[in-house]
Protein backbone atom coordinates (compact mmCIF):
# COMPACT_ATOMS: atom_id res chain seq x y z
CA UNK A 1 0.00 0.00 0.00
CA UNK A 2 1.27 3.55 -0.62
CA UNK A 3 1.50 6.23 1.84
CA UNK A 4 -0.72 9.83 2.17
CA UNK A 5 2.76 11.21 0.70
CA UNK A 6 3.42 8.62 -2.16
CA UNK A 7 1.97 10.24 -5.22
CA UNK A 8 2.31 7.67 -8.53
CA UNK A 9 4.36 10.05 -10.88
CA UNK A 10 4.78 7.46 -14.31
CA UNK A 11 8.27 9.33 -15.34
CA UNK A 12 9.85 8.05 -11.98
CA UNK A 13 13.17 6.44 -12.71
CA UNK A 14 11.97 3.40 -11.08
CA UNK A 15 9.59 2.85 -14.07
CA UNK A 16 11.17 3.43 -17.34
CA UNK A 17 11.45 -0.44 -17.78
CA UNK A 18 7.87 -1.00 -16.81
CA UNK A 19 5.11 -2.31 -19.50
CA UNK A 20 1.36 -2.76 -19.41
CA UNK A 21 -0.87 -4.16 -21.40
CA UNK A 22 -4.18 -6.09 -21.66
CA UNK A 23 -6.89 -7.32 -23.70
CA UNK A 24 -10.78 -6.13 -25.23
CA UNK A 25 -12.85 -8.22 -27.10
CA UNK A 26 -14.89 -5.91 -29.78
CA UNK A 27 -17.81 -7.44 -31.05
CA UNK A 28 -21.10 -5.46 -31.38
CA UNK A 29 -24.28 -6.87 -29.48
CA UNK A 30 -24.99 -9.40 -32.93
CA UNK A 31 -21.55 -10.33 -32.61
CA UNK A 32 -20.36 -8.82 -35.59
CA UNK A 33 -16.81 -9.11 -36.90
CA UNK A 34 -13.94 -6.60 -37.52
CA UNK A 35 -12.88 -6.46 -41.44
CA UNK A 36 -10.41 -9.41 -41.21
CA UNK A 37 -11.90 -11.69 -39.20
CA UNK A 38 -10.78 -10.03 -36.16
CA UNK A 39 -12.56 -10.42 -32.56
CA UNK A 40 -10.03 -8.84 -30.18
CA UNK A 41 -7.87 -6.09 -29.15
CA UNK A 42 -4.61 -5.97 -27.44
CA UNK A 43 -3.42 -2.00 -26.07
CA UNK A 44 0.10 -2.29 -25.08
CA UNK A 45 1.71 0.67 -23.07
CA UNK A 46 5.00 1.81 -21.83
CA UNK A 47 4.74 3.20 -18.50
CA UNK A 48 7.28 6.14 -18.51
CA UNK A 49 6.48 6.99 -21.95
CA UNK A 50 3.04 6.80 -22.40
CA UNK A 51 4.09 5.09 -25.91
CA UNK A 52 0.48 2.99 -26.86
CA UNK A 53 -0.86 0.51 -29.29
CA UNK A 54 -3.68 -0.95 -29.99
CA UNK A 55 -3.55 -4.37 -31.84
CA UNK A 56 -6.15 -6.46 -33.50
CA UNK A 57 -6.37 -9.93 -32.85
CA UNK A 58 -8.09 -12.94 -34.37
CA UNK A 59 -7.88 -15.18 -31.36
CA UNK A 60 -6.17 -14.69 -27.68
CA UNK A 61 -3.78 -17.71 -29.06
CA UNK A 62 -0.37 -17.34 -27.58
CA UNK A 63 1.20 -16.97 -30.91
CA UNK A 64 -0.97 -14.60 -32.30
CA UNK A 65 0.10 -12.33 -29.32
CA UNK A 66 3.66 -12.80 -28.61
CA UNK A 67 4.02 -12.12 -32.71
CA UNK A 68 2.58 -8.76 -31.70
CA UNK A 69 4.66 -8.33 -28.54
CA UNK A 70 7.62 -8.86 -30.52
CA UNK A 71 6.85 -5.91 -32.84
CA UNK A 72 6.11 -3.36 -29.54
CA UNK A 73 9.17 -4.46 -27.88
CA UNK A 74 11.99 -4.42 -30.92
CA UNK A 75 10.11 -0.61 -30.82
CA UNK A 76 10.30 0.38 -27.72
CA UNK A 77 14.06 -0.99 -27.32
CA UNK A 78 15.72 0.45 -30.36
CA UNK A 79 16.51 3.95 -28.92
CA UNK A 80 17.64 2.85 -25.13
CA UNK A 81 20.75 2.79 -24.63
CA UNK A 82 20.13 0.34 -21.76
CA UNK A 83 19.38 -3.85 -22.23
CA UNK A 84 17.30 -4.28 -18.92
CA UNK A 85 14.38 -6.84 -18.89
CA UNK A 86 10.91 -4.98 -19.02
CA UNK A 87 8.76 -5.58 -16.14
CA UNK A 88 4.67 -6.30 -17.56
CA UNK A 89 2.25 -5.09 -15.08
CA UNK A 90 -0.80 -7.34 -16.12
CA UNK A 91 -3.80 -9.31 -15.08
CA UNK A 92 -3.76 -13.24 -14.88
CA UNK A 93 -5.16 -13.50 -18.43
CA UNK A 94 -4.00 -17.25 -18.98
CA UNK A 95 -2.33 -15.73 -22.17
CA UNK A 96 -0.82 -13.17 -20.91
CA UNK A 97 0.54 -15.36 -18.18
CA UNK A 98 2.25 -17.51 -20.91
CA UNK A 99 3.59 -14.75 -22.56
CA UNK A 100 5.52 -13.76 -19.72
CA UNK A 101 6.53 -17.18 -18.95
CA UNK A 102 7.78 -17.72 -22.89
CA UNK A 103 9.93 -14.57 -22.80
CA UNK A 104 11.31 -14.90 -18.82
CA UNK A 105 9.36 -11.26 -18.29
CA UNK A 106 9.03 -10.88 -14.75
CA UNK A 107 5.35 -9.79 -13.58
CA UNK A 108 3.14 -8.13 -11.64
CA UNK A 109 -0.53 -9.26 -10.76
CA UNK A 110 -2.53 -7.04 -8.63
CA UNK A 111 -3.78 -8.33 -4.87
CA UNK A 112 -6.64 -10.50 -5.13
CA UNK A 113 -10.24 -8.45 -4.68
CA UNK A 114 -8.97 -5.07 -5.95
CA UNK A 115 -11.67 -2.73 -8.02
CA UNK A 116 -8.80 -1.32 -10.01
CA UNK A 117 -7.00 -3.85 -11.37
CA UNK A 118 -4.44 -2.40 -13.41
CA UNK A 119 -5.26 1.51 -13.67
CA UNK A 120 -2.72 2.28 -16.28
CA UNK A 121 -3.47 -0.03 -18.85
CA UNK A 122 -7.48 0.03 -18.13
CA UNK A 123 -7.19 3.91 -18.52
CA UNK A 124 -5.79 3.81 -21.80
CA UNK A 125 -8.08 0.92 -23.08
CA UNK A 126 -10.77 2.99 -22.24
CA UNK A 127 -8.97 6.21 -24.19
CA UNK A 128 -8.50 4.14 -27.36
CA UNK A 129 -12.56 2.67 -27.09
CA UNK A 130 -13.26 6.26 -26.69
CA UNK A 131 -10.79 7.33 -29.88
CA UNK A 132 -12.47 4.25 -31.97
CA UNK A 133 -16.04 5.68 -31.25
CA UNK A 134 -15.26 8.98 -32.06
CA UNK A 135 -13.71 7.98 -35.80
CA UNK A 136 -16.44 5.64 -36.34
CA UNK A 137 -19.21 9.11 -35.58
CA UNK A 138 -17.82 9.26 -39.27
CA UNK A 139 -20.69 7.04 -40.19
CA UNK A 140 -18.53 4.19 -40.92
CA UNK A 141 -19.59 0.59 -40.06
CA UNK A 142 -19.09 -0.89 -36.84
CA UNK A 143 -16.71 -3.68 -38.43
CA UNK A 144 -13.84 -1.13 -39.08
CA UNK A 145 -13.12 -0.41 -35.60
CA UNK A 146 -9.67 -2.55 -36.23
CA UNK A 147 -9.00 0.33 -38.87
CA UNK A 148 -10.12 3.22 -35.79
CA UNK A 149 -8.28 1.94 -33.10
CA UNK A 150 -4.81 1.35 -35.26
CA UNK A 151 -5.36 4.88 -36.40
CA UNK A 152 -6.14 6.43 -32.96
CA UNK A 153 -2.93 4.76 -31.31
CA UNK A 154 -0.98 6.40 -33.80
CA UNK A 155 -1.78 9.63 -33.36
CA UNK A 156 -2.48 9.37 -30.10
CA UNK A 157 1.54 8.78 -29.77
CA UNK A 158 1.90 11.89 -31.64
CA UNK A 159 0.01 13.82 -29.39
CA UNK A 160 2.42 16.09 -26.85
CA UNK A 161 2.32 15.43 -23.32
CA UNK A 162 3.30 17.38 -20.30
CA UNK A 163 3.93 16.20 -16.56
CA UNK A 164 3.56 17.80 -13.19
CA UNK A 165 7.59 19.61 -13.43
CA UNK A 166 6.42 21.11 -17.03
CA UNK A 167 7.92 19.26 -19.03
CA UNK A 168 7.03 17.92 -22.18
CA UNK A 169 7.49 15.34 -24.81
CA UNK A 170 6.23 13.09 -27.42
CA UNK A 171 5.10 9.42 -27.01
CA UNK A 172 5.74 8.62 -30.47
CA UNK A 173 9.42 10.70 -30.49
CA UNK A 174 10.65 9.46 -27.46
CA UNK A 175 9.90 5.81 -28.16
CA UNK A 176 11.05 5.33 -31.55
CA UNK A 177 14.47 7.79 -31.43
CA UNK A 178 12.93 10.12 -34.42
CA UNK A 179 10.41 12.58 -35.36
CA UNK A 180 6.97 11.77 -37.36
CA UNK A 181 7.58 13.13 -40.91
CA UNK A 182 4.14 12.48 -42.35
CA UNK A 183 1.01 13.65 -42.15
CA UNK A 184 -1.65 13.05 -39.75
CA UNK A 185 -5.15 11.78 -41.31
CA UNK A 186 -7.89 9.89 -39.18
CA UNK A 187 -9.56 6.75 -40.39
CA UNK A 188 -12.86 7.81 -43.05
CA UNK A 189 -11.41 10.95 -43.86
CA UNK A 190 -11.53 11.55 -47.73
CA UNK A 191 -7.93 12.09 -48.76
CA UNK A 192 -6.17 11.55 -52.74
CA UNK A 193 -4.14 8.97 -52.79
CA UNK A 194 -1.42 7.68 -55.51
CA UNK A 195 -2.64 3.84 -56.26
CA UNK A 196 -0.11 1.37 -56.60
CA UNK A 197 0.78 0.25 -60.47
CA UNK A 198 0.55 -3.75 -58.84
CA UNK A 199 -3.07 -2.64 -58.38
CA UNK A 200 -4.35 -0.40 -60.38
CA UNK A 201 -3.44 1.33 -63.91
CA UNK A 202 -3.84 4.82 -64.30
CA UNK A 203 -4.63 6.41 -67.53
CA UNK A 204 -1.42 8.16 -69.15
CA UNK A 205 -3.15 11.06 -70.14
CA UNK A 206 -5.00 11.40 -66.80
CA UNK A 207 -5.44 12.11 -63.49
CA UNK A 208 -2.46 10.72 -61.57
CA UNK A 209 -4.50 10.63 -58.09
CA UNK A 210 -7.54 8.99 -56.82
CA UNK A 211 -10.40 9.97 -54.40
CA UNK A 212 -10.25 7.29 -51.28
CA UNK A 213 -11.01 7.03 -47.78
CA UNK A 214 -7.97 6.64 -45.41
CA UNK A 215 -8.19 3.58 -43.35
CA UNK A 216 -4.56 3.76 -41.40
CA UNK A 217 -1.27 4.29 -40.83
CA UNK A 218 0.84 1.15 -42.01
CA UNK A 219 3.22 0.18 -38.92
CA UNK A 220 4.95 -2.19 -37.26
CA UNK A 221 5.31 -2.26 -33.21
CA UNK A 222 3.85 1.41 -33.62
CA UNK A 223 6.17 2.61 -35.41
CA UNK A 224 5.56 3.76 -39.21
CA UNK A 225 7.30 2.72 -41.98
CA UNK A 226 6.32 5.46 -44.45
CA UNK A 227 2.95 3.95 -45.92
CA UNK A 228 -0.64 4.64 -45.28
CA UNK A 229 -3.51 2.40 -46.36
CA UNK A 230 -6.10 3.74 -47.55
CA UNK A 231 -9.65 2.50 -49.77
CA UNK A 232 -10.64 3.32 -52.37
Amino acid sequence: SRGLGDVYKRQDEKHKDEITLDQVTITDFEGTLGIGNYRYGVVFAHVTKDFGQFVSLRTLGIKELDRVYQEFERTIKQGEDHVAKLVVYCDSHRTLIALCDLHSLPRRHPPPGASNKCPVIERKINHMLGGIRAYLAARLPMCFWPFAGECFSMNDNLRTRTNDDGVSWIPYTDAVGEEFSGLQYVTGQLVFYKPAPTIMAVPKAGDRLRPGLFMKYYVSGGKWNGQYVVAD
